[in-house]
């Protein structure tokens, strides 16, 4: 996946775990508490954890637990997600931001 600096993937959640590997540039991931990704409405709170990964470094983010991802703003990112069965996965976006922005 190519990130164009500064892009923002919106926040999220999988039912199952994602991992991916940075292989160019840096990405910040923000992650909120756990929540159940069978409830098709995801609302957040305010973020628990913003971690910056760099080239080389692979990031495991489990089942269930919201987040979103930054791309560096002037370098961007390229990262390679291990899909798994990707076609199984199921990902719901937020409705509601942190800030109580709809989106």
């Amino acid at each position: 996946l190519y990130y164009f600096p500064g892009q923002v993937v919106q926040p999220h959640v999988h039912d199952r775990d994602a991992k991916f590997e940075v292989m160019y540039g840096s990405i910040y991931v923000t992650t909120w508490s756990p929540t159940d990704p069978e409830n098709h409405h995801l609302k957040l709170s305010e973020p628990s954890k913003t971690s910056q990964f760099s080239t080389g470094e692979i990031v495991t983010i489990p089942g269930g637990v919201p987040h979103r991802a930054e791309a560096d703003g002037e370098k961007g990112a390229v990262v390679h997600e291990w899909a798994g069965d990707f076609e199984a996965r199921t990902t719901v976006f937020a409705s509601i931001w942190p800030n109580g922005d709809s989106r």
